[in-house]
């Protein structure tokens, strides 16, 4: 009688390499720390300094697109709010969004749009100057007539949260950082480093943003993948003597966020010349320094874009002033950024196989902050449903 063949099991922790401690990386590792695994967190340079400290920290929650979309931002705002009270260097601010609106045919686009969704899932509001100062502190000027108010729309500080959550990473017995330590290759689920050391993964997560594409690029991608690049332009002010509480956005973000693009045709004659030169809309938020930070410009595909034209980071700074009451301050410091985005209309980023075990997860756009603990679960949830080798 022949005894049956002995089954091995694999009881080790599945072992984890996130490459790239950006927002994305960071929010991932953060995600899979409360699990059973191991994970290594490799980051080339001493602390990030790519697009997740490049931005205005916005969870945006009020031009998202209907669908998944809106979903994992919603998904991921909840989650922002939780982990707060762990992290609470992260600075999250439930601040709320005001969008100035200075024509009539700008607010029957806010009403149209807003009533487009019965549920009214992003809750938005178009509120009176009155109302927005009763309720915010903001003095607008004669000529804005109302604002779409969205009470989800949020921020962390773009400085600091990431920072935060590493730190916090740092202190958690099962995640290893490797800060200043750049990798220089990925083959069969093995991460080689550029000092030469090597270890084999269970899995490995590319969240390198538009940096180290290269070590993907043996294994190829989809030629339909639909992944673009976009580059921007910000700026931010000396200490504002006035306090700013909610975000403050123009007439021109109605042009480019997804939710309410259906309805510009209809409503909006073209667009200023110099914006749509830098297809530009205003956004501006205050740091808890009492500096305000300005933008946002868009430069599709040009990745390797690294001037500043002054004189859209000049036009940010007029158009709040002839929105606000307030004197604004001097511009202080002016940079670029770049990010991926992807071209799919449906599915807000990708998350990309690229070997067995190798997952490329990129092209949030500039959602980065709004969708990042949503996309982290989901890669979790591709993690452990993947069969152990």
């Amino acid at each position: 009688m022949s005894l049956p063949a002995q089954i091995e099991i694999d009881l080790r922790p599945p072992k984890i390499a996130i490459i790239g401690s950006g927002i994305i990386g960071a929010t991932i590792a953060h995600r899979l720390s409360k699990s059973d695994m191991e994970i290594t967190l490799f980051e080339k340079d001493a602390r990030p300094n790519g697009a997740s400290v490049r931005n205005f920290g916005l969870i945006w929650i009020s031009g998202r697109r209907g669908g998944e979309e809106l979903r994992l931002a919603l998904e991921s705002r909840k989650i922002w709010s939780e982990v707060s009270s762990e992290i609470p260097g992260i600075s999250f601010s439930e601040n709320g969004s005001l969008t100035l609106l200075t024509s009539e045919a700008e607010i029957d686009l806010a009403n149209e749009a807003i009533n487009s969704d019965p549920s009214n899932s992003r809750r938005l509001a178009v509120i009176t100057p009155n109302e927005v100062e009763s309720k915010y502190k903001v003095t607008l000027v004669s000529s804005v007539k109302a604002a779409i108010e969205c009470e989800l729309d949020a921020v962390v500080d773009p400085n600091h949260a990431v920072i935060a959550i590493l730190e916090d990473l740092s202190k958690t017995p099962n995640v290893t950082v490797r800060s200043s330590t750049q990798v220089a290759s990925i083959a069969e689920r093995i991460v080689k480093t550029v000092h030469g050391d090597h270890e084999e993964f269970d899995v490995v997560i590319v969240a390198t943003g538009t940096a180290g594409i290269e070590l993907i690029s043996p294994y190829g991608l989809p030629e339909n993948i639909g992944i673009s690049t976009t580059s921007l332009a910000m700026a931010s002010t000396h200490a504002a003597t006035f306090s700013l509480a909610p975000t403050i956005a123009d007439s021109d973000s109605l042009r480019y966020y997804p939710f309410f693009q259906p309805f510009v045709s209809k409503h909006l004659s073209d667009q200023d010349p110099l914006p749509l030169r830098h297809g530009a809309q205003l956004l501006a938020r205050q740091l808890t320094d009492g500096t305000i930070i300005l933008g946002d410009s868009h430069y599709y595909d040009q990745p390797t874009r690294f001037k500043v034209d002054i004189e859209i980071v000049d036009h940010f700074r007029a158009k709040l002033g002839s929105l606000l009451n307030a004197d604004i301050p001097s511009l202080e410091s002016v940079w670029t950024g770049s990010y991926t985005r992807t071209l799919d209309p449906i599915r807000p980023y990708v998350a990309h196989p690229v070997a067995d075990g190798i997952l490329y997860v990129t092209a949030a756009g500039g959602m980065g902050m709004t969708l990042s603990w949503a996309i982290a679960d989901e890669v979790k949830s591709w993690i452990q449903a993947r069969p152990r080798q």
